[in-house]
């Protein structure tokens, strides 16, 4: 963590009026918190870089033997190069499942595919 951050905390956490207000901010937005905690996170690594395909992507999802998931719609959200699987979330069913490459096509109905599509 950046030392002047937890320099500037330090000051902060002396002020017992400032420590109040803070108190009270976090007592109205309960989200607050973990917005603030969220701010120090690194950015996750997606894995995308090196396939053909982009955060948010759109894709149909089709071939499963589970036939719930087929012909929905999701957006590509990481690929894990250890299970050559890719995380999805489908649209609809506001669920992330993880899936192989040969489970989804892209939506070439999806005007923010159009680069895919001139490929």
């Amino acid at each position: 963590m950046d030392p002047n951050l937890l320099s500037g905390l330090g000051d902060f956490m002396k002020n017992p009026e400032m420590m109040k207000q803070a108190m009270e901010m976090l007592k109205n937005n309960p989200g607050m918190m973990e917005n603030i905690m969220n701010m120090t996170k690194q950015p996750e690594n997606n894995n995308l870089d090196d396939t053909d395909y982009n955060l948010d992507d759109t894709v149909i999802i089709h071939s499963l033997k589970n036939d719930t998931y087929n012909n929905q719609t999701a957006h590509i959200r990481k690929y894990n190069p250890d299970t050559l699987r890719y995380d999805v979330h489908l649209i609809d069913m506001d669920k992330t499942i993880s899936i192989k490459q040969d489970n989804f096509r892209l939506d070439l109905q999806d005007t923010n595919n159009d680069e895919h599509q001139s490929a």
